[in-house]
Parts: structure tokens; sequence; C-alpha cells
């Protein structure tokens, strides 16, 4: 096995890291969520061109705030030091601003994880975010 100090890890080992943190979403396991995150993890989600430094606690408090969140992995790779998954998932309506209780939406989309020393340091997100809000009921399709 490759030394993490020198970040040459496996791609395949990568990608198992990232599979954890998936399966950890979704049994709502935030202590393994907080053990593959780095301590200042960032996220970036270009379609909106948002870039957020949460940090690993910011990141565990919002999965606690989702609770189980039902992730189907469609395709999962890697090469390198990132790791790209296609995927579909259920979010919790009050998780979203403005969202009701008892309501969910599914949700597609697609993350690229950057991997080292054997923790995520950054996670990058393209979601359908305008599906989700149509399926909770925040948004209309406008009419032409």
């Amino acid at each position: 096995m490759a030394s993490e100090k020198t970040n040459t890890r496996e791609p395949k080992e990568n990608e198992a890291l990232v599979r954890r943190y998936i399966e950890a979403i979704c049994r709502g396991d935030h202590a393994t969520i907080g053990e593959l995150l780095s301590e200042d993890i960032a996220h970036d989600f270009s379609r909106d061109g948002i870039h957020l430094d949460l940090g690993r606690n910011n990141a565990v408090a919002w999965a606690k705030r989702a609770g189980r969140v039902d992730v189907e992995v469609l395709d999962l790779f890697a090469s390198d030091d990132k790791v790209v998954g296609r995927y579909r998932f259920r979010i919790p309506g009050d998780v979203v601003l403005g969202g009701k209780k008892g309501v969910s939406a599914a949700m597609t989309g697609i993350m690229i994880a950057r991997i080292q020393a054997g923790k995520i340091v950054e996670v990058w997100h393209e979601q359908d975010t305008l599906g989700m809000l149509l399926a909770l009921g925040l948004a209309i399709v406008p009419m032409a």
C-alpha cells in the first residue's frame, strides 16, 4: 500500500473511500462521515458558482440535519486523486430552505471528490436543483 503522506494512494483505494462516505450518509453514520472528511473540506457548487469552505464540522452538522439520505450510486470511478460519481438521491423537504416536513424530492447529480492523505479535501457538485425545487413545490415551471 502506498504511503498516504506522499499522496500516492491507488485510485481504487480512493474510490473505496468515497463509496464508504456515501454508505455512511445513507446510514446516518456521522462519526464515519467526520472521519473521512478533512477538517477544512471545501465544497464547490458549479451550478451557482458557489465555493464554500464548510469545514468538517459544518458538513457533519448538515448531514445530521438531513438525517439518512437514500443515495443510489449510478456510476463511480477514480483516476489519480479524483473520484467521480453519478448518483440519484431523495432529500427531505425540511432540509431545504422553505421546504416542508414530510415531503421529499428525488434529485440527480454528479460529484467529483479530491482525496488527499486518505481524506476527502474538496468536492464539486452539479445537481438538478431546479428539479428538486419543482418537486418540493418551491418553484413553478415558467409558461412560454
